[in-house]
Order: structure tokens, then sequence, then C-alpha cells
């Protein structure tokens, strides 16, 4: 939470000084279609499934680029962002129970373009999250997040450009504050004894996104 914050507080002292550096500044939205999957090993009797997000994410995105011999930009995104993931029953017989878990937060994702790669980190704010049944926030973490793809100019004008994105992304924190007691398939599917739940199985989320952004360039429309 206080890193989610002071990025938000140095947000404006970061444009201000990257503004007067970089010309032009192109501002714009996105839209993408995610899958996601646990990066974790599960407990025994579970297994990991592939999940598509029924809900796209959609943002905010602004790029800068640096006035130097090279083509790299800076870039920020404000967005919406949904990940999900499967946890199943692992058993040989054909009835096996599925839980598909939805996360949503409110993400701050600053970053760097270099020709049509970006790398990036994504700080959120959890806003629902539910297997099925709801489950309290109060129990999900702060989002931290690695990411890295590639932006491919589809078609470019003086008005500005609209751009191809496939994106991957990593947890770099797992999703539940203290999964030993706030697993939410605890009581569903319990682990086989001795074994028991510990934050060493907290899920992390591996995702991978594919989408639009359209982005356009203000010094020449006003």
């Amino acid at each position: 939470m206080r890193i989610f914050i002071r990025t938000l507080v140095l947000i404006p002292v970061i444009f201000s000084q990257i503004i007067c550096e970089s010309s032009p500044v192109f501002l714009g939205i996105y839209i993408g279609f995610k899958e996601g999957v646990n990066a974790v090993n599960t407990p025994d009797g579970r297994r990991n499934g592939f999940s598509f997000s029924s809900v796209p994410d959609v943002g905010i995105k602004i790029e800068y680029p640096l006035k130097l011999n090279l083509p790299i930009s800076l870039y920020s995104e404000l967005s919406y962002s949904n990940y999900s993931f499967i946890i199943k029953e692992s058993k040989s017989s054909d009835v096996i129970k599925s839980f598909k878990h939805r996360i949503s937060y409110i993400t701050f994702t600053p970053g760097i373009i270099f020709d049509i790669i970006n790398v990036g980190f994504s700080f959120g704010l959890p806003l629902s999250a539910n297997y099925g049944p709801e489950i309290d926030l109060s129990h999900i973490n702060t989002l931290v997040e690695v990411k890295a793809g590639a932006n491919i100019n589809l078609y470019q004008d003086e008005l500005g450009v609209l751009k191809f994105n496939i994106q991957a992304g990593y947890m770099l924190s797992g999703i539940f504050s203290d999964y030993g007691t706030q697993d939410p398939l605890l009581e569903i599917l319990p682990p086989k004894k001795p074994q028991t739940i510990t934050d060493e199985f907290n899920p992390r989320v591996v995702s991978l996104m594919v989408g639009l952004t359209f982005l356009l360039n203000p010094n020449n429309i006003f």
C-alpha cells in the first residue's frame, strides 16, 4: 500500500521532468484480453488450470519519447486490470471440482519502451475478488507485477498511432495476505495429511494479454 501511494505522489514530479525533455507526448487508451494461470505449485490433491478473464483490461496510457539518439520512450498506464486462474481437484474420477478465481485491481504501471519492446512494473489495489462466492478484500494483497511485451505499429499519421500489443506479466507478490488461513478452498479441497496449507502455495499469476492501443498526438490536435 505504501509503495502504491508513494508512486502516485511522484507521478506529477516525474511528468514535469519528462515532458520538459521529450516531444511529443502521446495520450490514449487501450483494451486487452488476458489469459492466466497460477505459477505456484499446488498442494497435493489440486492442480492448476488456464483461464481467460471474462472482462477485458481497459486503461489510459501516456507515452513520451525521449530526446535521445536511440528509440527510447517512457510510458505510464492507469488501468482496470483483471486476472483469473483455475484450481482443480486432482482426482481420477469423472467428476472433478473446478474453481475459477477472478481478481480485479486498479493499477498504475510505469515503464520504458525500447523500439517495440516494453518493460514495466504494475502496482495495484484490489477492487473485487471471487471464486464463485465473494472473497473479502481485506485478505487480498496489494499487487506487485513485472511486465514485458511488444508494441507493434499498425497505423500512424499526424494525429496519432494505432498499436497491437502483446504483453506477459508475472506477479511478484502472492495474492492472499495469509494463505495458510485465508485460502478460500481450505475446507472445500483440504490438503492431504500430513501436508498443510502454507504461504509457499500462495497463488501468483502468470498472464498473457493481447490488445490494441490508440494514442493521439495532442501537439497536432490543439
